[in-house]
């Protein structure tokens, strides 16, 4: 089962984050709401959810990362897909609605798409695998 949030936590030195390497204390980088990264420590961790809280006062935010989380379905992988595919034509008048939104950043939080504003999102190339493994080869055509 996936582990959410893992995806988007980087070691210090800019690592990926290994769910074996977290310890309460450990310090992360996470995203930050305004662009970049912010320092997280750890806080709480009870061998399936950990909690790490920004250590600059002045920009506080929480992330948690949970092991075993729900995987997305078949369907809700074609719903990403579809959802993902309005990210990309925004400019023609065609915007996401609130459910796309909420599958787009569900699939971040399991690393299958990344976010990079409210109206850009982008299939990652875990995102790709998965639906690739859940719906089978023929859910990514390449164009050539």
């Amino acid at each position: 089962m996936p582990i959410s949030n893992i995806s988007l936590a980087k070691h210090i030195n800019l690592e990926p984050l290994a769910f074996a390497d977290i310890r309460i204390g450990l310090e992360v980088y996470f995203p930050a709401v305004t662009g970049g990264v912010l320092r997280h420590r750890c806080l709480e961790f009870d061998g399936e959810t950990a909690t790490f809280a920004s250590t600059d006062d002045l920009w506080p935010s929480i992330w948690t990362i949970q092991s075993n989380v729900p995987d997305l379905t078949v369907c809700e992988f074609h719903a990403l897909a579809e959802a993902l595919k309005k990210f990309g034509i925004n400019s023609l008048g065609i915007m996401p609605n609130d459910a796309d939104r909420a599958i787009v950043h569900r699939a971040r939080s399991l690393g299958y798409a990344g976010v990079q504003s409210y109206t850009q999102a982008c299939w990652t190339e875990a995102g790709i695998a998965a639906y690739r493994a859940a719906c089978g080869p023929q859910a990514f055509k390449v164009a050539g």
